[in-house]
């Protein structure tokens, strides 16, 4: 009789194994807090540190025409970028010091998340800078030295689905 025997395709990954692999990448480029979110929430005590990240994956989307099925079905998912900056060296009226900040960090993320995730499995993650996202606000209430903007990214892998390997005996 076969041995039946469920098996990662080849080059596949899941996208939870993704996400860590960028929060990883993040972490070793940026000595500051990174969290992984389902929902971010700016306003809450936990987001004030002086620099933050919080990442967020939206759905898969499969890439149409492509890929060899369960073999390889290539996806992608946009990556809702959080920074956060907290600068009180400007005067009254200004946010000069915060916005200088706050653009040098947004720069570090997009410096450490582009094209350049660690794959030690051999697995391929395409991570792309993409349009949209949001301006430098000041979103937490109570707390007028932080500001908070939104990056998107594209980030392309392929889906883990099992194959069945059958063997003959």
């Amino acid at each position: 009789m076969a041995d039946v025997v469920p098996t990662p395709a080849s080059g596949s990954t899941k996208g939870s194994d993704v996400l860590f692999s960028i929060k990883t990448r993040l972490q070793a480029a940026i000595p500051d807090l990174v969290r992984i979110v389902a929902q971010p929430n700016p306003s809450l005590a936990q987001y004030r540190a002086e620099r933050c990240v919080a990442l967020r994956f939206a759905e898969p989307n499969p890439l149409t025409m492509a890929g060899g099925g369960r073999y390889g079905m290539p996806v992608t998912r946009t990556l809702e970028v959080y920074v956060g900056t907290q600068n009180l060296l400007d005067q009254a009226g200004e946010d000069e010091a915060l916005v200088l900040a706050h653009l040098d960090f947004e720069e570090q993320v997009i410096n450490a998340l582009v094209d350049d995730v660690p794959n030690t499995d051999r697995i391929a993650i395409s991570v792309l800078f993409i349009p949209g996202g949001s301006k430098i606000e000041r979103e937490v209430k109570g707390d007028p030295g932080m500001g908070y903007s939104v990056l998107l990214f594209e980030v392309k892998y392929q889906l883990a689905f099992s194959v069945v390997d059958v063997g003959v005996s």
